[in-house]
């Protein structure tokens, strides 16, 4: 059998094949061994990956022609031996509502109003953060056309290229600490929409600030276990005594999502999901988002909190905005 035939988001290569092992999907914790009938395939990867020049990081696609495109870190062990970790790249996956995100979010977030400052979609690891930010990107670019310009390390989607009227350009940075110098200089090219694959540092964030202040709208994931701590810890690491300030005023929409098998005790909680879903994907989650927009004549006191650090405040207007949402009700009057 082939491995494009597998379900998986990571294959551990190493020298023998009875220890190499994949994950189905990134957040999984199961150490999964490979059937038999893969050996004579894994092999064939082997011996391109040990071919490979180069540095520790690479691409390949396997095979040559229609096949896997895989990112491939190569890590060297205690005893010396390599392991090849290859992840997956993944095809843009349609719409948003093809990934669960509720129609009355997806209205929001397309609302034509929403043209400029920042937009957060925060999550956990393997929580489908770049995915739906990359779905996100695609139907603006599709419904209002306009250009793109991404910042990643590493590029996760395929995204590059025509989107209805629009156009999305994609950047990779080697490290992190090159993210913020990259969203200064693309600043100069004049983009609609400006994305940045994850805000790591503090240089990111600011810059990621004053872009969205600018009147660019700024798209990036953030690693948080939910949404309130999110938002402080975005604080926290724009690491200035104005960054409270700057934030309040760049910040447009968090959005905190979660991804759980189907087969899991769904614990929502404040979070919006869609109803008698079956989950998306293989294997099949089901996804449940926890949005706050800041808008309307609340805007002022929602700004206010982040600016003194009361950022526990905020929970009542999530919970309202959630009833709104849920009820198909306009979020601000």
């Amino acid at each position: 059998m082939k491995l494009s035939e597998l379900v998986f988001s990571d294959l551990f290569v190493t020298s023998t094949n009875e220890t190499c092992w994949y994950k189905a999907t990134s957040d999984s914790l199961d150490v999964v061994s490979f059937p038999a009938e893969y050996n004579s395939d894994l092999n064939i990867l082997r011996l391109r990956l040990t071919q490979k020049g180069g540095g520790s990081d690479f691409r390949i696609d396997y095979p040559e022609k229609n096949g896997l495109r895989l990112r491939v870190k190569r890590i060297v062990v205690s005893d010396g031996s390599h392991v090849f970790v290859c992840r997956r790249f993944r095809l843009l996956p349609g719409p948003m509502s093809k990934l669960g995100v509720p129609a009355s979010v997806i209205g929001n977030l397309l609302d034509e109003n929403l043209t400029e400052g920042l937009v957060i979609i925060m999550g956990k690891s393997g929580s489908g953060k770049s995915t739906t930010a990359g779905s996100y990107i695609s139907e603006l670019l599709n419904k209002r056309g306009g250009v793109c310009f991404t910042v990643e390390n590493p590029i996760e989607l395929q995204l590059e290229g025509k989107h209805g009227k629009g156009c999305c350009y994609q950047t990779e940075v080697s490290c992190d600490s090159e993210i913020g110098a990259s969203v200064l200089g693309l600043m100069r090219a004049t983009p609609n929409i400006i994305f940045i694959g994850e805000l790591r540092d503090t240089e990111s964030v600011r810059e990621a600030v004053t872009a969205a202040l600018s009147g660019h709208l700024v798209i990036g994931t953030f690693h948080a276990a939910d949404l309130l701590s999110g938002i402080e810890r975005l604080v926290r690491m724009a690491n200035d005594d104005t960054a409270a300030s700057a934030i309040a005023e760049a910040l447009r929409v968090a959005i905190h999502q979660t991804l759980k098998n189907t087969s899991s005790r769904l614990e929502i909680g404040d979070a919006i999901f869609v109803p008698d879903s079956k989950g998306t994907g293989t294997p099949a989650r089901i996804l449940s988002v926890s949005p706050i927009w800041f808008g309307g004549k609340a805007s002022d006191g929602l700004k206010s909190m982040i600016r003194d650090g009361e950022i526990n405040q905020l929970k009542s207007e999530v919970e309202r905005q959630r009833r709104a949402l849920m009820n198909n009700k306009p979020l601000f009057e």
